[in-house]
């Protein structure tokens, strides 16, 4: 098992009884993806969550009034167990469908290089839509770790997509010790306070929307934009509790939600060398 998939396993035993703690945040969640799931024009609905973990982020129930299938995918099946059982949904149910797979194969022991080489070469494309096998009108990633490099989270989302199709990114941005007892933030205020503290502040590698959103992997996503709320891209409070999340400080974040029209898949290996794949120093402009 390679470091970053104990890591996943070990923060989703951390948070595996934060369900009243996340409810907000999963409020905000799962209103997202209704939205985008009843603006899609298909017959026969299909989601894919990917990361989705403990399933803290999602309603299920309310997902499965819009979607016809939703396929929840995480590197750790045990959590999403817990996660169905949490919600009283049946293991077997026909609209629900769990996999236990880690997408781009780091499991393995793949090296960082390993995996660019992957990408770089076209073979990562193939893995990742096997790995689910059927292309969904709706792809969300709601964890993905932030070590991943930009355009390699934004091709496994794209991967999984239909041409048509719409990827959502939801992820956290920033850890705010004031955050608690507040439901949003104004853009003017994040950006405020990146001004202040830079790339050494309270930030977080891989999740900064500006550099997220500039990445179209070569015309396969088009139409990039923040999720918006009264006309002015959201930025919600997402609470973990303290007790649970010591290294967060008052174990409050800061998130957002960024959508893409899927063009095409993402065959051509060329379109990876757009842009630099690491992203270690994604933190300077908003």
């Amino acid at each position: 098992m390679a470091p970053y998939s104990a890591t996943e396993t070990h923060n989703n035993r951390v948070t595996a009884d934060s369900w009243i703690a996340f409810t907000p945040h999963r409020r905000r969640v799962t209103a997202i993806l209704e939205k985008l799931g009843s603006n899609s024009q298909s017959a026969q609905r299909r989601l894919c969550v990917v990361g989705a973990g403990n399933l803290n982020d999602v309603e299920l129930s309310q997902l499965q009034r819009i979607y016809a299938h939703i396929e929840l995918i995480d590197i750790d099946l045990a959590a999403l167990e817990r996660g169905l059982r949490r919600q009283m949904v049946a293991p077997d149910s026909p609209s629900i469908t769990l996999r236990g797979v880690d997408v781009l194969g780091l499991s393995d022991g793949m090296s960082d290089d390993d995996v660019l080489d992957a990408l770089a070469s076209g073979k990562a494309v193939a893995a990742i839509s096997s790995s689910v096998g059927r292309y969904c009108d709706v792809v969300a990633g709601t964890a993905l770790i932030s070590q991943l490099a930009i355009a390699v989270k934004k091709l496994v989302l794209a991967s999984l997509t239909r041409p048509g199709g719409v990827v959502a990114h939801v992820s956290d941005l920033a850890r705010r010790s004031d955050a608690r007892g507040r439901e949003i933030y104004s853009e003017a205020e994040i950006v405020e306070s990146h001004m202040k503290t830079g790339a050494s502040g309270d930030f977080f590698a891989g999740t900064n929307p500006a550099m997220l959103l500039q990445v179209g992997l070569g015309g396969v996503l088009t139409d990039g934009s923040f999720w918006m709320d009264g006309g002015q891209p959201l930025f919600w409070v997402w609470c973990i509790t303290s007790t649970e999340q010591q290294h967060l400080d008052d174990g409050c974040l800061v998130a957002y939600a960024l959508t893409w029209r899927v063009t095409r898949q993402p065959v051509d290996p060329r379109l990876l060398g757009e842009t630099p794949m690491h992203s270690h120093n994604d933190r300077d402009e908003l």
